[in-house]
This record gives structure tokens, C-alpha cells and sequence, in this order.
């Protein structure tokens, strides 16, 4: 089971405010099913060999901008399986 948390927090403020965030996730992990080295398969047509992935991303993305003149974004990007 693979757990992946991203955060990211910004803030800005002043006469003319400008502040941005990002919170990025990216998945590389790798999942592996072989059979390993001195085994010996006799009715390969029976054989059957399987890998299962757990995997929970989580991103979570703040900004807050504060002045006279004020622009702020947030933004998380999260990849599609």
C-alpha cells in the first residue's frame, strides 16, 4: 500500500497583493509479479501469477491574497490513472 500526501499552503498581502499556489502529485511507483529464479513450473497452462496496487493520492491546494488591488489562485494537479 502506497500512501502520497501533498500540501501546499500560500498567503500574501500588502497595497497590491499577488500570490499563487500549487500542489503537485505524481504516482511512479512500480508493481512487479514474476516467478522467481530455480522454480520449476510443470503445467504452465494451470499457472496464473498476479500483482495488486494500493495506491491513495491526496493533493490539497490553498491561497489566499489580500491588498487595494489583489489576484490570487490555487491550484492542485493531480494525474489520471
Amino acid at each position: 500500500e502506497n500512501d502520497v500526501n501533498s500540501t501546499a499552503i500560500a498567503g500574501a498581502g500588502g497595497l497590491v497583493g499577488l500570490g499563487a499556489s500549487v500542489a503537485i502529485a505524481n504516482d511512479t511507483s512500480v508493481t512487479l509479479a514474476q516467478i522467481g529464479n530455480g522454480a520449476i513450473v510443470d503445467q504452465a497452462g494451470q499457472l496464473s501469477v498476479g500483482a495488486n496496487a494500493d495506491i491513495d493520492l491526496d493533493t490539497f491546494a490553498f491561497g489566499a491574497t489580500a491588498g487595494a488591488g489583489a489576484v490570487g489562485a490555487a491550484e492542485h494537479l493531480q494525474p489520471r490513472r
